[in-house]
This record gives structure tokens, C-alpha cells and sequence, in this order.
């Protein structure tokens, strides 16, 4: 997912809530944005809706378990 993608569903939430991660629908063990700087790497291969494959920069977001 894009960043502005991100920043503009996030923009949609109450500001107030704690944004978790889950992994694999496991939706009783969550995951926490570290507080730490995020880290940024790149180039690497996705694929898009259309099974087309892109490449592009990335944010990486650590995380943990609470």
C-alpha cells in the first residue's frame, strides 16, 4: 500500500485509537508500532491489482508485540 493511500484511510479513523497490526486474520494477537524512527529501503518488486509486477522504494514500519 501506498503512504498516501495509508495517510488517507488512517484520516478516516478517530485520532484518539491505537492503530494495531495483525498477521494472517489473527485477530487476538495484535502488533504495535514500535516507537522508533521508521527505516527506508528499496528498490523492491510488488505486485499490483492487475498481478502486474512495480517496483518502488519502501517505509519500513518496526513492530512488536505490546
Amino acid at each position: 500500500m501506498k503512504v498516501k493511500h495509508l495517510i488517507e484511510k488512517l484520516q478516516r479513523e478517530n485520532e484518539e485509537e491505537e492503530v494495531v497490526f495483525i498477521f494472517d486474520d489473527e485477530r487476538s494477537e495484535y502488533h504495535v508500532i514500535e516507537h522508533r524512527p521508521f527505516l527506508h529501503a528499496g528498490p523492491s518488486i510488488f505486485v499490483d491489482k492487475q498481478d502486474e509486477t512495480f517496483t518502488s522504494s519502501v517505509v519500513i514500519i518496526p513492530i512488536k508485540k505490546p
